[in-house]
């Protein structure tokens, strides 16, 4: 498991993937509300700029399947809907 902030467009070296997933939510911080699991949604992206698609959406409970072989991890991004 990795932790991707909301908003932020996020990369990790060296992790390959098949599929992505997510499995909780969590935040850091007094006081911040735990945003709705059921309400996170991600995309992976292949590139820095959030240009190119990498995924579709995927959620709590609908996984993104990526490729039968390893991959990248590339870049994620992750928001609340509301």
């Amino acid at each position: 498991p990795v932790r991707v902030p909301f908003g932020k467009l996020t990369q990790f070296d060296h992790l390959p993937v098949t599929s992505l997933a997510v499995r909780g939510v969590m935040v850091s911080g007094d006081g911040l509300p735990v945003p709705d699991i059921s309400k996170a949604r991600c995309r992976r992206y292949k590139d820095q700029y959030g240009l190119q698609l990498g995924s579709v959406e995927f959620k709590k409970g609908k996984n993104a399947d990526i490729s039968t072989n390893d991959v990248d991890f590339a870049w994620v991004l992750c928001r609340v809907e509301e």
